[in-house]
C-alpha cells in the first residue's frame, strides 16, 4: 500500500528547460531585428522609439539583453528604435517679411538664422530690407534647431540703357527694372521723339522706385522771314530823287563875251577894202 502510495504521488522531475543565446540585432531595421528575434526562439519585447543623429535613423540602436547572452527560449528581448532627428516645419509667409520680421518667426520656431543679401539681379519686386527667398524652403520638413538661411533684398538695381527708345518704350523699360521715368524735352539735332541722354547713366547701381530723368529730342525751331532775311525798300515805292542838276551849257559862240572881260581881236573881214596907200 505504501509502496503504492508513493509510486503515485512521487515528486516528478522539473522541465528541462533550453537556453538560447540572444542574436545581435542592433544595427538592423525594426522589422528585421523582430524577425531575428523571433527565429531565435525567443520574443520581441519592449520598442522604445527615440530621435538621435541621422546616421542611424529607422535602426535599433540598443537591445536588452545584449546579443550573445544566453537565456531561455522565449525570453523577451526589449529594442530601442532612433526615428532619426526630430523634425519641424518651416514656417509659411516669410518671404516679402522685413528681416527683423522673419528673424523673429524662425527663432520662435527653434531654428537658427543665417543671413545673406540677395544674389543680383534681385526680383524687382522686393524692397529693400525684405526677405526674397528662404532656404530651404518654407514649408519644409527639417531638423529641429536646424539653421534656415534667408536672404534679404538691398533695394538696388542696375539702372538700363534708355537712349534711343521713344518715351513709351523707356517708360516700359524703366518700370520693368523697378524704376519710375521723369521726362524733358529739349530742342535739338538728335532724332525727335527719342530718348537721346539720362540720367543716371547706364550700367550704374540705384535703388528701385527712384526716378531716371530722360531728356527727349524735339525739332529745332524754324526760324522767322524777319529774323533771316534783312529789311529792304520794297520794290513798288520808287526811292525819293532830288530834281536833276541842270547842265551846264556853254554860251552860243554868237554871244558877247560879258563887259568884264576884254574882247578878243577880231579876224580881218574881207569885206572891208584894203584902204589905199594915197596918191
Amino acid at each position: 500500500m505504501g509502496i503504492g502510495l508513493y509510486q503515485v504521488f512521487k515528486p516528478t522531475d522539473a522541465p528541462q528547460v533550453t537556453q538560447v543565446p540572444v542574436p545581435l540585432v542592433t544595427g538592423l531595421s525594426e522589422g528585421a531585428a523582430e524577425s531575428t528575434i523571433i527565429n531565435n526562439k525567443l520574443k520581441l519585447g519592449k520598442v522604445t522609439y527615440v530621435n538621435q543623429a541621422e546616421d542611424t535613423k529607422g535602426q535599433v540602436i540598443s537591445q536588452n539583453p545584449k546579443g550573445q547572452t544566453m537565456v531561455n527560449e522565449g525570453t523577451p528581448v526589449d529594442i530601442v528604435v532612433n526615428r532619426g532627428p526630430k523634425t519641424a516645419k518651416i514656417p509659411d509667409g516669410l518671404r516679402g517679411m522685413t528681416e527683423a520680421q522673419a528673424t523673429k518667426v524662425l527663432t520662435d520656431a527653434g531654428f537658427k538664422v543665417k543671413r545673406e543679401d540677395a544674389p543680383k539681379p534681385e526680383p524687382v519686386e522686393f524692397r529693400k530690407g525684405q526677405v526674397t527667398e528662404v532656404n530651404p524652403a518654407e514649408g519644409a520638413e527639417v531638423t529641429a534647431g536646424s539653421e534656415v538661411t534667408i536672404r534679404v533684398a538691398t533695394g538696388l538695381s542696375e539702372v538700363p540703357n534708355l537712349v534711343g527708345m521713344t518715351e513709351g518704350q523707356a517708360k516700359e523699360e524703366a518700370e520693368r527694372l523697378g524704376f519710375r521715368l521723369e521726362v524733358e524735352r529739349e530742342p535739338s539735332t538728335q532724332t525727335a521723339g527719342q530718348v537721346y541722354r539720362q540720367r543716371p547713366s547706364r550700367g550704374a547701381t540705384a535703388q528701385r522706385g527712384t526716378a531716371i530723368t530722360v531728356t527727349i529730342a524735339t525739332a529745332p525751331a524754324t526760324q522767322t522771314a524777319s529774323a533771316s532775311t534783312p529789311a529792304s525798300t520794297p520794290a513798288s515805292t520808287p526811292p525819293a530823287s532830288s530834281p536833276p542838276a541842270s547842265p551846264t551849257s556853254k554860251p552860243p559862240a554868237s554871244s558877247a563875251p560879258p563887259s568884264s572881260q576884254a574882247p578878243s581881236s577880231p579876224a580881218t573881214s574881207p569885206s572891208t577894202p584894203a584902204s589905199e596907200p594915197p596918191r
